[in-house]
């Protein structure tokens, strides 16, 4: 537990009981929400698609980051010990995780983004070549670029035994020499910064704002060339947007949950703590802007049930399915008049791939 004497500041206990309360939370939603994400995009009429294949991966990556992370993180503001500090394993590969895992969900989002851009401003060159086997080759490739990122937590962190101010003697993580110690103290914050934060927002940003220039620039080209045709199309454009207005709905919500925690990681490097009190209220912003960060790998299920039709549709299709076993494992059989029918369209649409059935036009 974190010691919030001698001066006993309400900041010190604030910053204990939202260690305490909020995280764990944090790790029952994104458990239960990854989860069902993971099962819902591997449904069979969903999963052919490459946005499903990115989309899975996220929902994996942002698991082991809140195991690898925020679980460790709330172990030690709670009770004062650093799993890192358990065996060599934890003390090489914790870390690794929390950064592979964080930088491979960002990317994933770059991913998701370049793929938005190519469909929208050159559509039909896009959908020959955006398939879901060409989506799991680039996951895998970022995979293990953001694996070889923080590779050097492997063989250049160990436990070791030091000695504090008080004589005591403990097992600790540490870097095993100067020159890696120098290295994790300025550098590789840098890098981290730059490679997991600056370089993705600003792609992300540059690559939503080109969408939203091309759809406003294809509205008023279909108005001048068809003004008749043009309200129907706005409409039936509107149900094929869906994947744009997810992309749009997750870059929003990862720069607002994202930024505030670099921005003070960097305004704490620069101006750091000076006094007792001062620190005290530095740690708790420091929390909260952590306790942020966590959002956007938590709550990822709503936003896809909120802005995605046929995510939304796979949903309530699971869930019926759902009930009827476990009416049937309960109750036998099922009654005729309770049966689910689920009309399956034999043809779906994702990331601008748009096929008709029956004058109906769906998107992801």
């Amino acid at each position: 537990m974190y010691d919030c004497s001698p001066f006993h500041f309400r900041e010190c206990y604030i910053d204990y009981w939202l260690w305490a309360t909020v995280p764990g939370l944090f790790l029952l939603v994104g458990v239960v929400g990854n989860t069902l994400n993971i099962i819902i995009l591997s449904r069979n009429r969903i999963r052919k698609f490459s946005t499903s294949v990115y989309l899975m991966f996220l929902a994996v990556s942002d698991m082991l980051f809140m195991f690898s992370s925020c679980l460790i993180e709330t172990v030690y503001e709670t009770t004062g010990k650093r799993l890192e500090d358990t065996s060599n394993f934890m003390c090489k590969t914790s870390h690794w995780i929390a950064h592979t895992s964080a930088g491979f969900s960002v990317w994933l989002l770059v991913l998701l983004t370049i793929e938005r851009v190519l469909l929208t401003k050159w559509p039909y060159v896009a959908k020959a070549r955006l398939s879901s086997r060409n989506a799991l080759k680039a996951s895998l490739v970022t995979a293990v670029m953001c694996a070889l990122f923080p590779v050097h937590y492997f063989f250049g962190f160990e436990i070791r035994l030091v000695i504090n101010h008080l004589n005591q003697t403990r097992y600790t993580c540490q870097p095993l020499t100067g020159a890696y110690r120098l290295f994790d103290q300025y550098p590789w914050k840098v890098m981290v910064l730059v490679v997991l934060n600056i370089i993705p927002m600003c792609v992300i940003t540059a690559g939503n704002l080109t969408i939203l220039a091309t759809i406003v620039k294809q509205k008023r080209q279909l108005r001048r060339v068809a003004p008749n045709t043009a309200m129907g199309t706005s409409v039936a454009q509107k149900r094929q947007k869906s994947s744009t207005r997810m992309l749009f709905i997750l870059s929003s919500f990862f720069m607002v949950t994202t930024l505030p925690f670099t921005f003070f990681r960097v305004y704490k490097e620069l101006y750091p703590a000076i006094g007792a009190r001062e620190y005290a209220r530095q740690r708790l912003t420091e929390t909260i802007t952590a306790l942020l960060l966590y959002c956007n790998f938590t709550f990822n299920f709503f936003m896809y049930f909120v802005s995605g039709t046929l995510f939304k549709q796979e949903w309530r299709c699971f869930t019926a399915n759902a009930y009827v076993r476990l009416r049937k494992a309960f109750c036998g059989s099922e009654p005729p008049g309770n049966r689910v029918s689920v009309i399956e369209p034999s043809r779906q649409t994702l990331n601008g791939q748009t096929q008709a059935q029956n004058g109906t036009i769906r998107s992801f």
